[in-house]
């Protein structure tokens, strides 16, 4: 017979190695859901994200981040569209090599599930309910989430730099005001421990199908965008657009209105300042209605390049002059950017022009 004693000590080890393996599980497998920040989440406000465990440093500290990003990126849902969602983590800390994230989706204002989540790559992302979380008392059980696969696939273990997941979102069937994206991130270090591990958050808005948008649909993927030189930018638009706002954006700065233009323009062409020549940044977009109401979208970040920077590596040398050289030969394939001199051909007359950059005679 166990006498009272050994009960208490028996029950006692028993609770200490529960905690443990709790403790150590969270480590290797994440609690499923309620961890985005997103409003309405179990626990104190500063435990509605991964730093409940992940304690070591505050949310966003670092030079990492976490992003969303939506394909299309219309910057408004249409009732029932289909959209690929990305979510992605970096951090420059070669220690780092474990990553993991977490999103949700819910109305701005009743904060209730929005959409359906769909996923398209089981082997990295997995789909839970809040009803699947461990917490007590949370409020909103049907909100969707999407995570990591708690697997080495589904983390990246071992990967430095940061990591990426894909997945599709289905927007409501009818029009339910705007949808917040909530998103955590996990930069670990892979020890599988609550420590050294940066945690961040961000927060992406799909505006409602009422909220006038513009897509951009130019430039694409591979354009020049040469200093100096003309650039044609092309959009769609919703029908209750009035107005148009064009800016551009360089990295690290405020965005420059480019022009203002009527509901039914669908492009414009840009004289690239000169003094843009190796920037970093991006197109925006502003459609109006009628009643004032704005609707935003964004263009992937691009660099503008230099006139005669035909390799776009940022400096124009003896590298390029060969890269011309093997164009005008045929032995290269043809690109805009060996148009030197800028009159819509590629030519011998190019190659001059580029000589006498290269010599100081006449710089571009």
């Amino acid at each position: 017979m166990v006498n009272k004693s050994s009960s208490i000590k028996i029950f006692v080890c028993l609770t200490f190695l529960g905690l443990f393996t709790i403790a150590y599980s969270y480590a290797l497998i994440p609690p499923p859901t309620s961890r985005t920040g997103a409003p309405g989440e179990p626990g104190q406000p500063s435990e509605d994200n991964c730093t409940q465990c992940h304690a070591s440093f505050t949310p966003n500290d670092g030079i990492g981040n976490v992003t969303l990003r939506f394909s299309p990126n219309t910057g408004a849902y249409t009732p029932g569209q289909r959209l690929t969602l990305t979510v992605t983590i970096t951090h420059p800390n070669p220690a780092l090599s474990k990553w993991g994230f977490q999103i949700t989706a819910i109305t701005r204002d009743t904060r209730r599930p929005a959409g359906n989540f769909v996923i398209t790559d089981p082997v990295h992302t997995i789909k839970r309910f809040g009803r699947d979380d461990i917490s007590v008392g949370n409020p909103f059980a049907d909100r969707q989430y999407v995570s990591h696969s708690p697997t080495p696939e589904g983390t990246f273990k071992g990967k430095p730099g940061g990591a990426s997941w894909t997945f599709d979102w289905v927007a409501p069937s009818s029009d339910i005001g705007p949808v917040d994206f909530y998103t955590a991130g996990n930069a670990a270090d892979g020890l599988d421990t609550s420590t050294d591990d940066f945690i961040y958050l961000s927060t992406a808005t799909l505006a409602s199908p009422s909220t006038p948008s513009a897509l951009l649909t130019k430039p694409r993927e591979g354009d020049a965008i040469v200093a100096g030189r003309k650039f044609t930018i092309e959009w769609s638009s919703s029908a209750n657009v009035v107005r148009h706002e064009l800016q551009f954006l360089i990295i690290g700065d405020l965005p420059i209105t480019i022009a203002r233009l009527p509901g039914n323009a669908r492009s414009f062409t840009w004289d690239v300042p000169s003094s843009f020549a190796n920037k970093t940044g991006q197109f925006i977009m502003l459609a109006e209605d009628a009643s004032g109401n704005i609707g935003q979208s964004e263009s992937a970040e691009l660099r503008v390049l230099r006139p005669g920077d035909i390799n776009r590596d940022s400096v124009v040398n003896i590298q390029d002059l060969i890269v011309l050289i093997q164009i005008l030969l045929g032995n290269a394939p043809q690109t805009p950017l060996a148009d030197v001199d800028g009159d819509q051909v590629v030519n011998l007359n190019d190659l001059i022009r580029l000589i006498q950059a290269l010599s100081g005679a006449a710089p571009l």
